[in-house]
């Protein structure tokens, strides 16, 4: 298997630990940013502040993804308190056989997903082979995932080449770079960058790349834009080099032998187009989002009685518009609007808040009685 050394894991808890304290909290905005966490960080007082629940739940989501109860190492966790102590418990004591990530950044309930080592390297390989050319890895994407774990903790290991995690200044890019990451990222180092370093490639997954995007990025230097297809329960599944061609099948996978979330459109047995999610979830800057499960979410208000959810924009830059009925007695005003508005700003993830409210005295419904659509 891919031997992870000690600053490989702790790259992945760095991530791990930020996401289970964002979601504890809400917020980011009192958590110790990633790039100033070492080694020596604590995990409770004097660091990332972790009180005795959270510190639980970290422990938690750091033993199911490593599989540490198999060694029956997992109670270490909570006698070490450095994120550096937990890098090496996890080191000696992390299963030899699979690894467990969770769906990434989805609003309804996580699905955990359990991958042997043997088909991590198996596709870790086949990366190395498609980015053969790579001198770096610019890590831009979550490195807990398994899109970010395979390109920044494991590709790099594999291919011993080295990982840094600033990818939005064109002056700190160097030939024979890498930089991973997703397309709400890519417009961003689209809007920030004039040029691109020579010989810089790009990879991009989590969701649809607009082509426009990557046109604008090709111009503007990027040497070649890799799209990678795949989910947190199937691993990576196929890649295209170029945006107007399907992708192709990883060469290790067989079409008949696949269980994939999406609908496909294939051209043969190795070539194939993503047609739409079997799950009911829809991307939103790159995560998967239930409206269901937000319009649930928002019910749990006091001052509101029912809640209906429809994406607006195209499937390439899609947000969520909701439809709120206030509770009998809870009149419409100005400040009912802004009590409500702060209260999902700190009860919703970005990609799961509402960027319009309508409100009314009812759920907009056609003839048959089925709920539809409306016009903000």
């Amino acid at each position: 298997m891919i031997s992870l050394e000690i600053s490989d894991i702790f790259r992945v808890l760095v991530s791990l630990i930020h996401a289970g304290l964002k979601k504890s909290r809400c917020s980011s905005d009192d958590i110790l940013p990633t790039a100033s966490c070492t080694d020596k960080t604590p995990l409770t007082v004097g660091g990332l502040e972790a009180d005795s629940i959270e510190l639980l739940s970290l422990a938690g989501s750091v033993s199911r993804m490593f599989c540490l109860h198999e060694s029956g190492i997992e109670d270490y966790l909570l006698r070490y308190k450095t994120i550096g102590d937990w890098a090496e418990i996890v080191h000696q004591g992390m299963s030899r056989e699979k690894i467990i990530f969770s769906t990434s950044g989805s609003t309804g309930e996580p699905k955990f997903c359990t991958h042997t080592w043997h088909d991590i390297e198996r596709e870790i390989a086949e990366h190395a082979r498609i980015f053969a050319n790579s001198r770096r890895i610019v890590a831009a994407v979550k490195a807990h995932h398994i899109y970010g774990f395979l390109f920044t903790a494991a590709l790099p290991r594999y291919m011993d080449i080295p990982v840094c995690d600033d990818g939005s200044s064109q002056q700190k890019l160097m030939p024979g770079d890498l930089i991973v990451s997703f397309p709400l990222y890519w417009q961003y180092l689209n809007d920030i960058i004039s040029h691109f370093t020579e010989n810089c490639y790009g990879v991009t997954s989590t969701s649809p790349c607009k082509p426009d995007l990557i046109r604008s990025l090709i111009s503007k230097g990027l040497c070649r834009m890799t799209e990678i297809y795949g989910s947190s329960e199937t691993g990576g599944v196929g890649f295209r080099h170029d945006h107007t061609q399907p992708y192709q099948l990883f060469s290790y996978l067989k079409k008949d032998t696949l269980c994939l979330m999406d609908e496909m459109s294939w051209e043969d047995d190795t070539h194939f187009y993503p047609v739409r999610r079997k799950d009911g979830a829809s991307q939103i800057g790159g995560v998967n989002v239930f409206p269901d499960a937000v319009a649930q979410k928002i019910r749990a208000h006091p001052w509101i009685k029912e809640c209906s959810i429809r994406l607006i924009g195209n499937k390439n830059d899609a947000r969520l518009k909701a439809f709120i009925v206030l509770n009998k007695g809870i009149s419409y005003s100005p400040e009912t609007r802004m009590a409500i508005s702060k209260w999902l700003y700190t009860h919703l993830s970005a990609p799961e808040r509402p960027v319009s409210l309508t409100f009314g005295a009812a759920i907009p419904r056609n003839d048959m009685g089925k709920e539809q659509d409306w016009e903000i």
